[in-house]
């Protein structure tokens, strides 16, 4: 037993100075702009791969827009990507102004999309509400990022 003590200490003290520095030294938080900058960047990429899974990702559970929430979002997506072909979509480099924990992003829109013939949909204008929210990954290690609130002046019908 005596010889396997020193082995014993010796992961302990391992797994305590992992710990250390994996709870203790989180990378600073992204500059609010950028990362929501990072998100629509992402979200075009997930929209043209019609991953509906990572497009939920940067969306709050108690989005709302237009009757619209989480859950309907969800299945209004894969029933949309179900039905059309080569989704694309472009925007206009948001004005994004931070308000503490929330943020509100302005651009203009223009989805398109192929199934009996090129259709697209030009929204305009519209603003997308973000809040900053704080979780846990793994339960342990404390993690923020911003997430997707409201999206305001777009019609929904495409995705029907």
């Amino acid at each position: 037993m005596r010889a396997k003590l020193p082995w014993i200490v010796a992961g302990l003290l391992l797994v305590l100075v992992g710990v250390r520095f994996t709870v203790f030294n989180q990378p600073p938080p992204k500059d609010p702009r950028e990362r929501i900058l990072e998100i629509f960047r992402e979200g075009k990429q997930a929209y043209e791969a019609e991953d509906v899974d990572t497009l939920l990702s940067f969306v709050a559970d108690d989005f709302e827009a237009s009757g619209l929430d989480k859950q309907r979002l969800k299945y209004q997506l894969a029933s949309f990507f179900k039905n059309v072909s080569n989704p694309r979509v472009e925007y206009k480099e948001p004005t994004i102004e931070v308000f503490g924990a929330r943020a509100t992003a302005r651009t203009d829109v223009i989805v398109r999309w192929q199934d009996d013939g090129p259709n697209s949909q030009q929204f305009g204008a519209i603003e997308i509400e973000f809040r900053k929210e704080r979780g846990r990954r793994w339960g342990i290690f404390p993690y923020e990022d911003w997430k997707v609130v409201r999206i305001m002046g777009v019609e929904w019908n495409w995705l029907q």
